[in-house]
């Protein structure tokens, strides 16, 4: 009798072990689902990225074509030439206020003076 007890208490340590380790394989075969989805949803996620650098990439591509067929480089070179006239026309214009801004101060000393001169002749 003892030797039928041993054997059911293997037995059923046996059954403990068998039920224990299909409760880990259910649980990894979740958990491989589980990461199967995020994979997927991962791949999807980068896929669409790739779409969107792909569709920017070839949107950039027109957009270089289109200016080296205008003269991207002349279209420079007309930015920096206008750049270059401003600047002289604003230097100009900055000349020209101070020579204004001096004639009147100018002007403004000969009226002082008028108006000391004449007050000094009424006073008199």
């Amino acid at each position: 009798m003892g030797d039928k007890n041993q054997e059911f208490l293997q037995v059923e340590d046996a059954a403990e072990e068998l039920v224990k380790a299909l409760a880990d394989l259910k649980k990894e075969a979740i958990s491989f689902k589980s990461s199967k989805i995020e994979l997927s949803a991962a791949r999807e996620k980068l896929t669409s990225l790739i779409d969107s650098f792909q569709s920017i990439a070839l949107d950039t591509k027109a957009i270089v074509e289109q200016l080296r067929t205008i003269g991207g480089p002349q279209i420079l070179d007309g930015i920096d030439n206008l750049s270059q006239i401003l600047k002289d026309q604003a230097k100009e214009s900055s000349n020209k206020f101070l020579r204004m801004k001096k004639l009147i101060l100018f002007e403004l000393t000969i009226l002082l003076i008028a108006a000391i001169g004449i007050a000094y002749q009424i006073i008199k």
